[in-house]
């Protein structure tokens, strides 16, 4: 054990029996006969654990339990047990107001009295300084946890209150401690009042034992702030408790609210300018339908149709950018089929039939206009020169996600006359197959032919 314990005792021969007895059961007793020695001994810096005091010290000198109060109001962290001979009402009360760990009566034959109160008066001490060192702890991290924490009853009322707290709301622990949170920080900005906001978090807590929730506050220069609060009720032996957690989001949802707005003055300028670029395509394509029927030359009339086949592809998807909720994709097998669709029902005068199977495959408009490009080159093609009046016609799109390649695979099939065994695509020199291959170069992509059993271009390209 080897705890150093002062014997204060001015009778000689008690202080050096008590003194034995603690020596032969492993303790270090150092005996003194006055309140006032125990007092300098200590402010020389000596260090004991446990101090057994006489109440009655002698005449003229400071009894033990005044030399116990000025030890514990100079700061010394030592545990005291008062001795007497005495058992009466009247001593026992000078020690009441008087922190201390036991009182042992001095008579023979209570020594295991003794050495047992020492025991338990040493591990009450080291208890509460484990006590203290962990409240010190708790403390240290909750003032200093850089979020407001805040620990009421479960009225809300405030017990606890950390410094960002008093920085956040601009109440110091002082103010705010006793006082109601909700009324303390209610804001005229909120839809409830502090009653039915209280009712409201009770209710959260008895169905998920925890409340979240973002309301405003006032602090306490009348600033209306908005936080994002988290109570977790908890209890203890001594009640229940609710610790909540606040943080500023003034900031950070006047920012939503700004890109929201920025947001929707965007789309709605997209729009107008998709809607005008529409209308502009559509004039280019009624101004070229009427050359078509002025000119003789055939060979003229099909390059005009076929740019205006183009144009109708691109007018195409800005009408569909113009419908779409979000500007920025286009749902690309609603896009081709009504493309598609247009150039075959303009084209031809004979049945055909359309298959398009892509599935809810979303696209930039860059790239939806692209494969628009291609797809219309290769229709036109198709029904040019594969398909024949009393021939089954058909033309097949299908596009799937190659997600192990990160790439997706486009294929476009039609029925009729097969594809040229002398004509490269790669080399072909028809402006209409050397604008697909431009187009494939920029989606950074590769187009394959495959002449059996069917004519069909299967085009890769990355995401």
């Amino acid at each position: 054990m080897n705890e150093v314990i002062l014997i204060v005792d001015d009778e000689t021969l008690i202080n050096l029996n008590t003194s034995l007895l603690l020596k032969n059961n492993g303790y270090q007793p150092e005996s003194l006969h006055s309140g006032e020695e125990c007092i300098a001994l200590l402010e020389t810096g000596f260090k004991a654990q446990l101090i057994l005091m006489d109440i009655d010290l002698g005449r003229g000198r400071i009894d033990g339990t005044e030399t116990a109060r000025r030890i514990y109001q100079a700061g010394y962290d030592i545990p005291v047990v008062f001795l007497s001979g005495h058992t009466d009402r009247q001593t026992i009360a000078k020690t009441e107001d008087v922190s201390h760990y036991g009182y042992v009566h001095k008579t023979l034959g209570n020594e295991e009295f003794l050495l047992a109160t020492v025991k338990m008066a040493l591990k009450l001490h080291r208890t509460e300084q484990t006590l203290k060192r962990s409240e010190k702890r708790y403390h240290f991290f909750f003032d200093n946890i850089p979020i407001a924490t805040i620990v009421s009853d479960a009225d809300y009322r405030v017990l606890e209150w950390n410094h960002a707290a008093a920085e956040l709301f601009g109440y110091s622990q002082r103010e705010a401690r006793g006082r109601i949170l909700l009324e303390l920080l209610h804001s005229e900005k909120n839809n409830l009042s502090t009653s039915e906001l209280l009712s409201y978090l009770q209710s959260n807590f008895e169905d998920r034992h925890k409340s979240s929730n973002v309301n405003y506050d006032r602090t306490k220069c009348g600033r209306d702030i908005l936080c994002e609060w988290f109570d977790l009720p908890f209890q203890t032996e001594n009640g229940n408790y609710i610790l909540s957690v606040a943080k500023d989001i003034t900031e950070q949802h006047n920012l939503i609210q700004t890109l929201h707005q920025t947001l929707l003055q965007k789309e709605f300028l997209m729009r107008e300018m998709h809607h005008r670029v529409k209308n502009n395509l559509n004039m280019i394509s009624s101004l070229i339908s009427l050359k078509v029927h002025d000119l003789d030359h055939e060979p003229a009339a099909e390059a005009l149709e076929d740019v205006k086949n183009k144009i109708s592809a691109l007018s195409s998807l800005y009408e569909k950018l113009q419908d779409s909720e979000d500007v920025g994709v286009i749902d690309f097998e609603l896009y081709l089929s009504q493309l598609l669709n247009s150039l075959l029902d303009s084209m031809t005068s004979y049945d055909y039939e359309l298959d398009i199977q892509i599935g809810e495959i979303q696209l930039k408009p860059q790239q939806a206009i692209n494969l628009g490009l291609i797809a219309t080159e290769l229709t036109t093609n198709a029904i040019k020169y594969a398909f024949s009046p009393n021939e089954d016609n058909r033309f097949q799109v299908t596009m799937h996600d190659e997600a192990e390649t990160g790439r997706y695979r486009l294929c476009f099939t039609n029925s009729g006359a097969p594809f040229p065994a002398d004509v490269d695509i790669n080399s072909a020199s028809s402006l209409g197959l050397e604008l697909v291959q431009s187009i494939v170069s920029q989606l950074r992509g590769s187009l394959e032919l495959e002449r059996h059993p069917q004519t069909c271009f299967i085009l890769r390209f990355p995401k």
